[in-house]
């Protein structure tokens, strides 16, 4: 080896010298670390907000109420499309006013006419959700995003070389500071990195 070379050794890539074990490019594996929390926040925000759509509304009181309407829509993704269901409904309040609202919007079918379980703001009537209504979508999301917030975290987190020198984790490059981890932040592993974020993608687009 030349001096030239012993210079540059202490900077060059751990491992052996096979493109899938070397380090994968920092600033590349940090943009895939943005992209997974990003999808995350994505997929919280849209979950929470279809959970809490059909949750009982706090201080509210809770009656039945009726199918008056039914809007019919598509759900399209990139290969087809799905019908969905948008109902209106009607409710009373004790004092005998009347008030409407719109349902949320379902891969399952309803009818005019169907009984929905109603949760309703005393104050403000026209503020109601319809608690009858399937929150498993927006839980699944929830999932979702939680599963890639915590992988994009997870990832940004383990790159430190101080907590490689206390639970005995291997770098992935010298140096001190973010340098990654041998085998998640290899070409290797920001390969199956991409491929995460695509399948998260697909289920995003085509299933949920």
């Amino acid at each position: 080896m030349s001096l030239s070379d012993q210079a540059q050794a202490p900077h060059t890539q751990v491992g052996d010298g096979r493109w899938h074990r070397r380090p994968a490019n920092r600033a590349f594996v940090h943009v895939l670390n943005l992209v997974f929390v990003a999808m995350g926040i994505f997929f919280l925000v849209g979950g929470y907000n279809e959970w809490a759509a059909v949750q009982p509304i706090a201080g509210g009181t809770t009656t039945v109420g009726t199918i008056v309407s039914v809007a019919t829509g598509e759900t399209c993704g990139r290969y087809g499309c799905s019908p969905n269901w948008t109902p209106t409904i009607r409710f009373e309040t004790p004092s005998g006013a009347s008030y409407t609202f719109s349902g949320p919007t379902s891969g399952s079918q309803v009818s005019t006419g169907e009984s929905a379980t109603v949760s309703y703001l005393p104050a403000n009537p026209s503020v109601a959700h319809d608690i009858s209504a399937s929150g498993v979508q927006g839980v699944v999301e929830i999932g979702f995003g939680v599963f890639a917030t915590v992988l994009g975290l997870g990832s940004f987190i383990l790159g430190f070389g101080a907590l490689h020198r206390r639970i005995g984790l291997s770098s992935a490059r010298q140096g001190d500071g973010w340098v990654g981890q041998k085998s998640i932040h290899s070409n290797q592993g920001a390969l199956m990195a991409i491929a995460v974020v695509l399948a998260l993608i697909a289920v995003g687009f085509f299933v949920i």
